[in-house]
């Protein structure tokens, strides 16, 4: 699962509901978090080690956006889903 599949889903109507978009989403993203986990837990030691240490590399990037999007997917379920449905 990827963006692309999710926009291709999107765009010919696939999903049957809210849900299977969630989920779809939460996939990506945490697929992401999992995948780069690893690379950045080496470039945070290597942080704490030099206070100087500047995060340059991709995956650790990677894993802090794609926790925040998880978080902020995680949020929409549970804010902006809850308002429309008990509207």
């Amino acid at each position: 699962m990827d963006l692309g599949l999710i926009n291709h889903k999107l765009v010919n109507d696939e999903y049957t509901g809210r849900e299977q978009f969630v989920e779809d989403l939460r996939l990506v993203f945490s697929n992401a978090v999992e995948f780069n986990r690893p690379a950045a837990q080496q470039a945070q030691s290597q942080k704490e080690l030099n206070p100087h240490f500047v995060m340059d590399d991709l995956a650790a990037k990677t894993y802090a956006i794609a926790t925040h999007l998880l978080n902020y997917v995680d949020h929409l379920e549970l804010e902006y889903f809850k308002v429309r449905d008990s509207a």
